[in-house]
């Protein structure tokens, strides 16, 4: 046996007792940098995602608004409908092991239907009632069905670009890509939360951001609930025709 005393790394003799043979030396573990980097690289695709989504239909949000001030077209909601189609579809299949689990019908015990029926009957009480509000204090709205009815668009075609395509694409999208990338960095309520933002800001009213903050907070429930995207395609694309039919009811 040697003298047992410490070697220094990369030493294989010993001052006291000769030869390293049968001495312990002790074994410095490098950092465990490749995990770590590993971690931060999933993370950052995961912001960079997020980020190229919102940013890319903020930006399409942002070109339909120019415009749509430059005349009465229905042409440029369309484009950009499907322009929002075309990049919700291609980040879902970037995702697609994340999204296909909310592509099935919704599972529920008694606890989640039930709080389900609460945030829906919550939403429809909630959501007039502000718009209520606003109209009373003279604030001004811009009819959705306009363009297409100068056009003399047929109306079915208002209520598929208008209610439909935007509550398929942009649950897709929000309630789908978005809110499952952050679930995978930060805890599913602040996912919720955060989520919920963005969808307000995505519709550059400020008058609409508390609306539409309490529209993404429901329609994220519902997906974070039942584990499903069609119980918040179904809600968002019905308030969609109801303000649609409201609007062709003045007429």
């Amino acid at each position: 046996m040697g003298c047992l005393r410490p070697l220094r790394p990369g030493d294989s003799f010993c001052a006291y007792c000769g030869p390293s043979s049968g001495v312990p030396t002790f074994q410095i573990a490098s950092p465990a940098l490749p995990a770590a980097s590993g971690r931060f690289a999933a993370n950052w695709s995961e912001f960079k995602r997020v980020g190229w989504l919102f940013g890319s239909l903020l930006s399409c949000s942002l070109v339909l608004g120019l415009v749509a001030r430059s005349g009465n077209n229905a042409w440029p909601i369309a484009i950009a409908t499907a322009v929002d189609a075309l990049l919700a579809v291609g980040f879902a299949i970037t995702r697609f092991e994340d999204i296909r689990p909310l592509l099935y019908w919704p599972w529920a015990d008694a606890t989640r239907l039930w709080q389900a029926v609460a945030v829906v009957v919550a939403f429809f009480v909630l959501m007039p009632s502000y718009f209520a509000m606003l109209r009373h204090f003279g604030a001004p709205f811009a009819r959705l069905s306009a363009p297409f009815l100068s056009a003399h668009w047929p109306i079915w075609s208002i209520y598929a670009l208008i209610s439909l395509a935007p509550a398929i694409f942009e649950e897709l999208a929000f309630r789908g890509v978005i809110q499952s990338a952050l679930a995978r960095l930060i805890q599913p309520r602040e996912a919720w939360l955060i989520q919920a933002a963005l969808f307000s800001i995505l519709h550059l009213s400020p008058v609409i951001f508390p609306s539409h903050f309490v529209m993404g907070l429901c329609l994220g429930f519902l997906r974070w609930r039942l584990k499903s995207l069609y119980p918040g395609m179904l809600l968002h694309a019905s308030w969609n025709a109801l303000v649609i039919h409201q609007e062709l009811l003045v007429l």
